[in-house]
């Protein structure tokens, strides 16, 4: 059979019941007062770590974006810039392209390439046969450049005008010709001709 409580044990709960509420509630909204003036969690991660996120992300997080296709070398290409030879055959550097498709993304993540690719960068870059060498002598350097001069240290070295033509008439041309820019057919090396059965 139930037991109800006596006068003095309902008044004994009654004042339990206050005694907790008494010391309850303001903890309870010291809490909540902490919990909204608290502010961001500190990020424990490092910056190599929160780069090498970031770069996923933008990446679209694909398992294998080499799989698709969207860089390529072009190796054994020839400029068709640079300097001429006493006969006027026009010489250029060697160097491999390296070329990037646009990314097609689809909800952050790259899916595929689109269009023609460009250069963005130029590999294993080489003078072209005779630079080193004027005109005269079967080269391509201007007959009368001062090539080599002796330095404060008494040391011989390149001119600083033969250095200034070499960027001038091969790297920075180049650059300016190539990068950021669809690579010419003509410049890429050349396929052999098939050879035909009679």
């Amino acid at each position: 059979m139930a037991h109800e409580p006596s006068e003095r044990e309902s008044a004994m709960i009654a004042a339990f019941a206050q005694t907790m509420r008494t010391v309850l509630d303001p903890l309870v909204d010291r809490i909540a007062q902490l919990e909204a003036n608290r502010g961001p969690v500190e990020d424990k991660r490092t910056a190599d770590e929160k780069y090498h996120e970031l770069m996923a992300a933008i990446r679209g997080q694909s398992e294998d974006i080499a799989g698709l296709g969207l860089v390529e070398i072009v190796e054994g290409c020839t400029s068709d810039l640079g300097a001429t030879d006493a006969d006027g055959t026009q010489r250029g550097a060697r160097f491999d392209a390296e070329v990037q498709y646009k990314p097609v993304v689809v909800n952050g993540k790259i899916v595929s390439k689109s269009g023609p690719p460009t250069v963005r960068n130029l590999l294993n870059y080489t003078l072209p046969e005779g630079h080193d060498r004027h005109q005269a002598q079967g080269g391509i350097v201007p007959n009368g450049m001062t090539m080599k001069e002796i330095g404060a240290d008494h040391q011989e070295k390149l001119s600083d005008g033969y250095k200034q033509w070499l960027w001038e008439s091969f790297w920075q041309a180049d650059l300016r010709r190539f990068v950021g820019k669809q690579l010419p057919a003509h410049v890429r090396p050349q396929a052999p001709p098939v050879a035909t059965t009679a």
